[in-house]
């Protein structure tokens, strides 16, 4: 993949979508239990993060992909982050 040596505009084109980005609330639960105990936890799941952050990425000229590959028997996910 080729990739930029210089990222100045990306990181500022960054920088003030972030400064934009809505709050993302932990809606979800999980609950783990095993032989030694268990617990429970609240989480932001992947689309509250996106639907959090988006329109500001978008305002901002940049995109989020995430192309996944088999390697074996993983699946690889790659992030990448386009201005």
């Amino acid at each position: 993949m080729k990739t930029s040596d210089q990222i100045n505009e990306l990181v500022t084109a960054l920088a003030m979508a972030q400064g934009e980005f809505l709050p993302i609330g932990k809606d979800k639960r999980a609950e783990v239990r095993s032989d030694k105990g268990s617990f429970a936890y609240t989480y932001a799941d992947l689309a509250a993060a996106i639907d959090a952050t988006r329109p500001a990425l978008t305002k901002h000229g940049l995109a989020v992909m995430q192309p996944t590959r088999r390697e074996g028997t993983l699946i690889v996910v790659t992030n990448i982050l386009a201005h």
